[in-house]
């Protein structure tokens, strides 16, 4: 790997010669150590606090000197120590001339420290990277070793100098540049497995590098769901989400089916404050007129030159632009009825054709928010009427140019992949060709410093929020896993009929092991931040019709490793069960009925709510899903349970969660 670019593995270092005096005692250091095993071990614990202060003040060097009169207390600080650096650092030796690692920098618990040329002289920086507090920074050696922590930006990365990371290549005169993403509900990215995936403040580099290649033709689009679902989302309703995109100066957006999670007389609001258009020409009022804050179309002239012209700018091409979405009136459980829908296909053909005619437009674009399936039929029906389709809705990557005239393409979620298009045009100002560069964003790319703070900001805004007082609790919440994952508990009973509130179904099903905490919350005053310790993993629930056989079918598998307390324990609502764990599989589920004690039928067929990760393990991904088009339309649980002590409070009570023999363990002999 490249040592200006990457971060070095150990092996690399080993191999070079390092006559730096600052490697001297490290190296002296660790020979001791290998050495004098047995020594180490009798005192280390003895030292541990008095060295780990000798490493802080980076004083290797004094205790290098000192261990020379051969006293074990001083060769015990050395080696451990040099080993405690070691470790932290990954490294056999400090890189040549990299600067001194102050005293409280990379040594947060979730710090990871790697070495980058970040400033561009070929000497290696350490650069930190802290996830939790989204901070990143290094220590310049060309800036005389200052620390630019919380925010620093290290360009180079994987390029192989500062140099050519730092250059920009003017785009040919006829060139437009459209850069497209969606489907965003994490402003600071996804954190998975160490690596922080996706993020606005990286697209937003991507986006001030094209802007400066290209400046008069640069694009910057949002095929939908932009509000929800996110714990910040919860919180503000999306006012983070379209205050960061107004940073981006983005050119447009269409309308997702998680625009609508809040309702639309917020969706409303959110658009006021929106310094871009949304796009929209099929979802409709409910007197059959556009969606107010939306608009049909967006037309630009954008200047161009003929590619072989000597001066820049000589003419102008008309582009444009529309958005349309498939039928989400499916997938809404607020203000279903103030909407109406208009077919996608039937209306984006008809606008492309107006645009081109009526409007003379040389190029035409579409937002869409629908499956890819629907995007290709699109394409075809469209023909030479359309250029380019800009989707969002699947959550994967994809790009296609054999459907039709149009090519189209959808980025993954959450910024984890980015588009960026170039379009070349003719002498006339029309679409010549179409290529597609895929971006890959994760921490060890650049960002924008002042978009990073905007979601900063708000992720510290969000922070103070959850700790608001919401509602109450007349009773403790026991969540003890002893509890939740063995028998019927008033918070399991809560959870349950929070989401049935929300969602409306004839049953719900939450595991015992969705509920955490492992502790007693007592009662009293409850707010976002606790209600969310109950389920912090953001799991969605899905909706689907199964029958009643299948339902206690399922039960009774997730009752098989009872006697672990491993998590699978159903709480229900809408039904109730009797069980004994000690019978043999497909008998563990003694008596099942419905809430009020009528059987339940095993060849009927009822609505189900459960979480996406309990749905993807439950053998019904191929079930005909209720009120959902695609599991892409479910909101997170927490919603819910915070929707339930909201609700309690504006009726000036506390909930007040009671066991109420759902759930009821029987041996089979009494």
């Amino acid at each position: 790997m490249d040592e200006r670019g990457s971060l070095l593995e150990p092996h690399h270092l080993a191999d070079r010669a390092d006559p730096s005096p600052r490697s001297a005692p490290l190296r002296r250091g660790l020979a001791a150590c290998a050495t004098a095993a047995a020594l180490v071990a009798a005192v280390v614990l003895v030292l541990h606090a008095r060295v780990l202060r000798a490493a802080e003040r980076g004083s290797l060097r004094h205790d290098a000197e000192r261990s020379s009169d051969g006293t074990g207390e001083t060769l015990a600080s050395l080696c451990y120590a040099a080993s405690e650096q070691r470790l932290k650092l990954g490294l056999t030796e400090i890189p040549p001339g990299a600067c001194h690692i102050h005293s409280g920098f990379c040594r947060g618990p979730d710090d990871r420290l790697e070495y980058h040329d970040c400033d561009g002289d070929d000497i290696l920086d350490p650069y930190c990277v802290a996830f939790d507090k989204l901070s990143f920074g290094y220590i310049s050696s060309k800036g005389n070793c200052r620390n630019n922590w919380p925010n620093g930006l290290c360009l180079n990365q994987d390029e192989p100098s500062i140099a050519n990371a730092e250059k920009v290549v003017p785009a040919l005169a006829n060139e437009i540049t459209i850069i497209h993403f969606n489907d965003v509900y994490e402003m600071a990215g996804v954190l998975k497995d160490g690596t922080r995936k996706g993020g606005m403040s990286r697209a937003a580099y991507v986006i001030e590098r094209a802007r400066k290649r290209n400046p008069d033709r640069t694009l910057v689009v949002f095929a939908g769901d932009l509000l929800s679902p996110s714990v910040l989302s919860d919180l503000f309703q999306g006012r983070q989400a379209v205050d960061v995109l107004n940073y981006l100066n983005l050119t447009a957006a269409s309308l997702g089916n998680h625009e609508f999670d809040f309702g639309v007389d917020v969706l409303r609001q959110r658009m006021q404050e929106s310094k871009f258009p949304w796009l929209n020409l099929n979802l409709m009022d409910e007197h059959g007129r556009l969606l107010a804050g939306t608009q049909k179309h967006k037309i630009i002239d954008l200047p161009y030159a003929p590619r072989w012209s000597k001066e820049p700018n000589t003419k102008t091409t008309r582009l444009c632009l529309f958005g349309v979405a498939y039928d989400l009136l499916q997938t809404l459980y607020k203000d279903k009825e103030r909407l109406r829908y208009k077919d996608a296909q039937e209306a984006a053909v008809q606008e492309a054709r107006e645009l081109r005619k009526t409007h003379q437009c040389s190029v035409v674009l579409a937002l869409t928010h629908q499956f890819a399936k629907d995007d290709c039929a699109l394409a075809k029906a469209a023909g030479k009427d359309l250029d380019l389709i800009l989707g969002g809705h699947d959550h994967f990557t994809d790009l296609r140019s054999d459907c039709g005239h149009a090519t189209y393409l959808k980025a993954d979620s959450d910024l984890k992949t980015q588009w960026v298009m170039t379009m070349m045009l003719d002498d006339e100002g029309f679409s010549e060709s179409i290529e597609g560069k895929l971006l890959s964003l994760t921490d060890q790319d650049p960002f924008s410093p002042s978009v990073h703070d905007k979601v900063v900001q708000w992720e510290e805004r969000g922070q103070a929020e959850l700790g608001k007082r919401i509602g109450c609790s007349t009773v403790p919440l026991d969540t003890r896993e002893s509890q939740v994952r063995q028998q019927e508990t008033g918070v399991g009973n809560f959870i349950a009929d929070a989401v049935q509130a929300m969602h409306k179904t004839d049953v719900v099903l939450i595991a015992g092991g969705t509920i955490r905490g492992n502790k007693v919350f007592p009662a009293g005053n409850l707010s976002k931040k606790v209600l969310t310790e109950l389920h912090p993993f953001g799991n969605s629930i899905v909706k689907l019709w199964v029958t009643g056989r299948e339902l206690r079918t399922y039960i009774d598998d997730m009752l098989g490793c009872y006697s672990k307390v491993c998590g699978r324990f159903v709480n229900v609502a809408g039904v109730s069960f009797h069980f004994d764990p000690s019978m043999p599989s497909g008998h563990r589920v003694t008596h099942l009925a419905w809430r009020n004690g009528t059987a339940l039928l095993p060849d009927g067929t009822l609505t189900v709510a459960m979480t996406d990760y309990a749905f993807s393990t439950s053998g019904w991904q191929k079930h005909r899903l209720f009120d959902m088009v695609t599991t892409n339309d479910a909101i997170p649980l927490v919603l819910a349970i915070y929707s339930a002590v909201e609700v309690a409070a504006q009726h000036g009570h506390c909930v007040a969660p009671k066991v109420e023999g759902r759930m009821v363990k029987k041996s089979t002999n009494s």
